[in-house]
């Protein structure tokens, strides 16, 4: 792409002007299998074969939360519309539903 920059580190990427942030925080060459916007629209959530979710902001490269409780990859994570939970689908089985503020599982689902 004429104009694009690449690093390795978290450093954003130009594309004929346009900044693209680079988010890194799962394990090294763990995939990452969904990501999803809260309705708020200042955070949103990733989740992996590395067994986590992470929270982020749109102006941190950094998760500010890290949910672990899984025991096999996380395929999927969605909000709840009040922003105030996350639940995730796991290869393990389970589905878990996380309090955002505390990182807690406040509900475990399995079947």
């Amino acid at each position: 792409v004429k104009g694009a920059t690449t690093d390795t580190q978290s450093t954003p990427v130009e594309i004929a002007g346009a900044a693209l942030a680079v988010y890194r925080g799962h394990a090294y060459g763990s995939p990452v299998w969904s990501v999803s916007f809260a309705p708020c629209g200042y955070y949103f959530a990733s989740c992996g074969s590395d067994a986590t979710i992470r929270i982020w902001t749109t102006d941190r490269s950094t998760p500010v939360r890290v949910l672990v409780g899984h025991t096999l990859s996380v395929n999927c994570v969605g909000w709840h519309p009040n922003c105030n939970y996350l639940v995730s689908g796991s290869d393990d089985g389970t589905v878990r539903m996380w309090d955002v503020q505390s990182g807690n599982c406040v509900r475990l689902f399995s079947g």
